[in-house]
């Protein structure tokens, strides 16, 4: 009866050594392309439409909901 209570033991120990490890483990990095100004993904533009005034302080920034193809399209330029 003794060698099951080692062997209960051990495989418990290992078991907590899993699940620590996979709680520690990092989480993966999304390189999915977005390009939403509310993403921090490394494609998303969450600084770049936080800093547009720190990189053209005249210019004004207008938010469209269309897909940039579209916004081109309609505003002329070719």
């Amino acid at each position: 009866m003794r060698g099951y209570k080692i062997y209960f033991a051990f495989g418990v120990i290992m078991i907590l050594i899993y699940l620590v490890a996979q709680f520690n483990k990092p989480i993966p990095t999304d390189w999915s392309a977005s390009y939403l100004k509310k993403d921090k993904i490394p494609y998303g533009t969450f600084i770049l439409y936080n800093r547009l005034k720190d990189i053209s302080p005249k210019a004004s920034v207008k938010n469209s909901n269309l897909p940039f193809y579209n916004t081109v399209k309609d505003k002329g330029f070719k």
